[in-house]
C-alpha cells in the first residue's frame, strides 16, 4: 500500500517537475554571456535615406550624442541614443567623405578628418572650421588619434602625405613621417596613452613609434603580403594584456600576443573577409569581448578574436560596416554605419531578452498557483460532498446475525 501511495503521488508531481525543468531550462538559455550587448532583437535602422555612413563618433560626456559623417559630406547627430536624427546646420565645406570623426580628450572639441581637409567643431557639430597650417598639406584626411593624457596632444593622417603630429591642440603641426614608405595611405591610427606608442595602420603594413615619429617600427610578421591593414588596437586600453594586439586587414583579422613581432589569425579564420573597425568592449569584465566591422556584417568574439559570430540578424546583406561605436545610456548600444546608420539593440526591442525572463518567472509561478489551487479546491470538494444514502449502505458495518 505504501509503494502504490508512494508512486500515485510521484505520477501527481511528474507534470509540474517537466515544467519546472524545462522553463528553467529555457531560463538558462536567456542568460546573457560575455558582452554588453547580447539583449536579443535585431539591429533597428536610423532611417537615414540617401546617404553612404563612413565614420562614427560618441561624445564622451553625453554618450547618447551620437554623431555620423557620410560618404556625401553630411554629418548627422542624435541626442536621443539614436532614436531620432537630425543632420547639423552647416556642414563642412566642399561636400567630401567624412573618413573619420572623433573629440578630444575634454570633449569639447569635435575633429573631422575629409577628403577636403581636417575640420574642427566646438559646438557639437553646428559649426565647423577648417584646421590651417603651413605644414597640412591639402590631402585627404583619413585618421585621428589623440593623446589621453595630453590633451594638447595628437595626430592625423593622411592619404598621401603620412602623418602630423600637433603638441599645442591644432595650432601647430609637423609631419612626423620621414620614416615611413614615400606615399603610403594611412588607413588606421591608435595612440596608447600608457606606453607611449603610436600605431599605424597603412596600405604598407603596421608601423609603430614609441618617439613621436623619430623612428618608426614595420611590423608585419605574419601578415599577408601586400595587403593593406585598416585599423589596428592595443587589447590594453581596454585593460586587456599587455602585448596583446589586434589588427583589420583587406584580408582578414590577425592577433599578435608579443606586441606585434608576430602576426597570426584566429581559429575561426576571415582570410576573405574585409576588417574595417574594431571596437573593444570596455563594459565587460574580462576584457576579452570585442566587436568588428567588416564587408560580412558585424561580428562579435568573447574569446580573444579566436571565434566570431554575427551579433544580430538585420544588417543589410553584402554592405561592408564602415564603421563601429558603442553609445547610448551607459554605452548599451553598439552603433554602426552602413548605407545607414543602425543600432543594436534597437530603442524599439532592444529589452526582448530582459522582459523575456521576466515572463516566464510570472508564468512559473502562476502555474504553481493555479496547480496548488487546484488540490485545495479538490480537497474542499471531497470534504464538502454528502454522502448519499447508498453510499452510506455500502460503508455501514452488517447487522449482527441473530442466534
Amino acid at each position: 500500500m505504501y509503494c502504490l501511495l508512494t508512486k500515485l503521488r510521484i505520477s501527481r508531481f511528474l507534470p509540474l517537475s517537466a515544467l519546472c525543468l524545462i522553463l528553467l531550462l529555457v531560463l538558462a538559455a536567456c542568460g546573457t554571456g560575455s558582452g554588453i550587448l547580447n539583449s536579443g532583437g535585431n539591429w533597428q535602422p536610423a532611417g537615414i535615406s540617401g546617404f553612404r555612413f563612413l565614420s562614427l563618433a560618441t561624445d564622451p560626456n553625453t554618450p547618447q550624442k551620437i554623431f555620423a559623417g557620410s560618404e556625401q559630406g553630411a554629418i548627422f547627430v542624435s541626442s536621443d541614443s539614436g532614436d531620432h536624427w537630425v543632420r547639423t546646420r552647416t556642414d563642412i565645406a566642399h561636400p567630401a567623405a567624412i573618413n573619420a570623426l572623433s573629440f578630444d580628450k575634454t570633449g569639447q572639441q569635435l575633429y573631422a578628418a575629409s577628403d577636403s581637409g581636417l575640420w574642427l567643431s566646438k559646438n557639437g557639430g553646428q559649426a565647423w572650421t577648417a584646421v590651417t597650417n603651413t605644414n597640412l598639406p591639402p590631402d585627404k584626411y583619413t585618421a585621428l588619434a589623440f593623446d589621453l593624457k595630453t590633451a594638447s596632444h595628437f595626430y592625423v593622417g593622411t592619404a598621401q602625405h603620412g602623418i602630423f603630429m600637433s603638441t599645442d591642440a591644432g595650432n601647430g603641426w609637423t609631419s612626423i613621417s620621414k620614416n615611413l614608405p614615400p606615399a603610403v595611405a594611412v588607413k588606421g591610427l591608435t595612440y596608447d596613452s600608457d606606453q607611449h606608442q603610436l600605431w599605424a595602420a597603412t596600405s604598407a603594413g603596421i608601423y609603430r613609434t614609441a618617439d613621436q615619429g623619430a623612428t618608426w617600427t614595420s611590423l608585419n610578421q605574419g601578415l599577408p603580403a601586400h595587403v593593406a591593414t585598416n585599423v589596428v588596437m592595443p587589447a590594453s586600453l581596454t585593460g586587456g594584456e599587455q602585448g596583446l594586439i589586434y589588427t583589420g586587414t583587406a584580408q582578414g583579422f590577425f592577433i599578435s600576443q608579443d606586441n606585434g613581432a608576430h602576426w597570426a589569425p584566429g581559429r575561426d579564420s576571415l582570410s576573405v573577409v574585409s576588417i574595417t573597425s574594431i571596437v573593444l568592449d570596455f563594459r565587460a569584465t574580462d576584457s576579452k569581448t570585442l566587436y568588428i566591422g567588416t564587408g560580412a556584417g558585424a561580428l562579435q568574439s568573447d574569446d580573444q578574436g579566436q571565434s566570431w559570430r554575427a551579433v544580430a540578424p538585420g544588417l543589410p546583406r553584402s554592405t561592408t560596416v564602415s564603421s563601429l561605436t558603442l553609445g547610448g545610456d551607459h554605452y548599451a548600444q553598439l552603433v554602426a554605419a552602413v548605407n545607414d546608420v543602425y543600432l543594436y539593440p534597437g530603442n524599439n526591442s532592444g529589452n526582448g531578452s530582459n522582459i523575456f525572463p521576466i515572463l516566464l518567472f510570472i508564468g512559473f509561478f502562476a502555474l504553481l498557483y493555479y496547480f496548488a489551487q487546484g488540490r485545495r479546491k479538490r480537497r474542499l470538494n471531497a470534504l464538502s460532498t454528502p454522502v448519499s444514502e447508498d453510499e452510506a449502505t455500502k460503508t455501514e458495518p452488517p447487522a449482527p446475525s441473530e442466534q
